[in-house]
């Protein structure tokens, strides 16, 4: 229950208390009046206490009823809170596996170290959104079935964009150095190619440009020290097991829940 919630309630208890109270003193006068003769044979006291016995009445019932009002005002209050907050919770979950697949399918279209380290830093960018899910998961989901079911999930995301990034940021330095190597390769290269072209121009022969190979991304395909990026743009199976599968199962239970 929201602290507002708390204190719109527990102002309405100290309300009903008070009128509570107030009923009680119209009916200890009401009850001494019936009680005695004297008083009974008085039309205008006996009115008094009728009056009294009606307010008493009147007041117990209407503070019970704005009590259910309340009650009812608060857990509809905390159903749109809870709404709210799943749906923000599967939206981000989205975002994060919408950059993630995006990032690859980059990485499939400019097969380069450069494009390596700019997607990494997207997904470092997912790592943290995704662990700021599991943190609010933990402390906001009111419901314990709920947040059981998504923690274990939401750890295998967190673990796997951890061992993604940490592959990353371990190895990636070797990398950095066969594109600079590469990068000169390639200026020689296309220097040489530039001289032999027109060359070639000059003399009416057709010109060919020959594909410079990337030591680089050679590296970065074949070795064993890049595992998790191997899978990634290959077979995509420890992603799908360990990221797209817990994902996709965070979303259809919290679906679940929001149209229940």
């Amino acid at each position: 229950m929201q602290l507002h919630s708390l204190k719109s309630y527990s102002g309405t208890l100290i309300a009903f208390s008070g009128l509570a109270i107030l009923a009680g003193l119209f009916a200890v006068v009401a009850h001494m009046i019936y009680r005695d003769p004297a008083l009974r044979q008085d039309a205008f006291l006996l009115e008094i206490a009728k009056g009294a016995m009606a307010l008493a009445v009147g007041t117990i019932i209407g503070g019970f009823v704005k009590i259910l009002f309340t009650a009812h005002e608060i857990e509809r209050e905390n159903r749109a809170i809870t709404v709210k907050f799943r749906q923000s919770v599967l939206n981000d979950l989205k975002s994060i596996n919408d950059r993630i697949e995006t990032s690859k399918l980059l990485l499939l279209a400019d097969r380069s170290a450069k494009t390596y380290s700019e997607r990494m830093q997207d997904c470092i960018a997912a790592r943290v959104a995704l662990r700021d899910v599991d943190d609010s998961v933990r402390d906001g989901e009111a419901d314990q079935t709920l947040r059981t079911y998504l923690k274990p999930r939401l750890k295998d995301m967190v673990d796997y964009l951890d061992e993604l990034v940490d592959e990353y940021v371990k190895y990636f330095k070797k990398v950095a150095v066969e594109q600079q190597f590469d990068e000169a390769r390639k200026n020689a290269v296309m220097q040489c190619e530039a001289e032999k072209y027109n060359l070639q121009r000059s003399s009416g022969e057709q010109v060919e440009t020959p594909a410079v190979a990337s030591r680089a991304w050679e590296l970065l395909c074949n070795s064993t020290e890049f595992q998790l990026f191997g899978d990634l743009i290959g077979g995509d199976q420890m992603r799908k097991e360990q990221f797209v599968y817990p994902y996709r199962q965070c979303r259809a239970k919290i679906r679940a829940y929001l149209k229940g």
